[in-house]
């Protein structure tokens, strides 16, 4: 399933005055006083699946945040999660944000597969926010046993992993016989 509205939209207003908010072909109009305040916002292709949604930024970044339902990652789900993002990205490669929110149990299959070759497919680089500092600690213990063959790199502020990520160049992985 495809999408291309924006699914959250945070504004912090601090405008004195009685007002409203419309959307309305892609702009967010804050209506004050009779005065129009328009923002533009930039529509992300969305893709939500059952275990995870996706969004593709600029930079060839896709974001994928893991659905609350996600409490542990098998063998099987881990296939099913990949095969799910490849039919996704379409033969394109990308630079993979991945938002984990709650501490989700990887199996060590899942966690090989998932930094093996086919795991791996159509991305160039890895940046994981954990924001957690259990998942960020477990997350660092892992990377540093089981290394993935794209560049991966663990961070617990967004600003600093999509910098990161903006500075990675988007090679071609595309199959796992690559």
């Amino acid at each position: 399933m495809y999408n291309f509205e924006p699914k959250l939209l945070i504004i912090n207003c601090n405008k004195k005055g009685r007002g409203f908010y419309t959307a309305k072909g892609g702009e967010l109009r804050y209506i004050l006083n009779e005065q129009p305040l328009v923002l533009h916002l930039m529509n992300k292709p969305t893709y939500e699946t059952a275990y995870l949604i996706y969004q593709i930024s600029p930079g060839d970044v896709l974001e994928a945040t893991y659905k609350e339902n996600v409490k542990h990652v098998d063998l099987a789900l881990a296939q099913a999660i990949v095969a799910d993002r490849v039919a996704f990205q379409k033969d394109k490669t990308f630079k993979l944000l991945i938002q984990e929110r709650r501490g989700a149990n990887f199996t060590k299959e899942a966690r090989v597969y998932l930094a093996g070759k086919e795991g791996l497919v159509g991305l160039s680089a890895i940046a994981i926010l954990a924001r957690n500092w259990v998942t960020y600690a477990t997350a660092s213990f892992i990377l540093a046993i089981q290394k993935p063959k794209v560049p991966t790199r663990i961070f617990r502020e967004e600003s600093d992993a999509r910098t990161w990520l903006q500075k990675q160049k988007v090679s071609v992985h595309r199959s796992a016989t690559d």
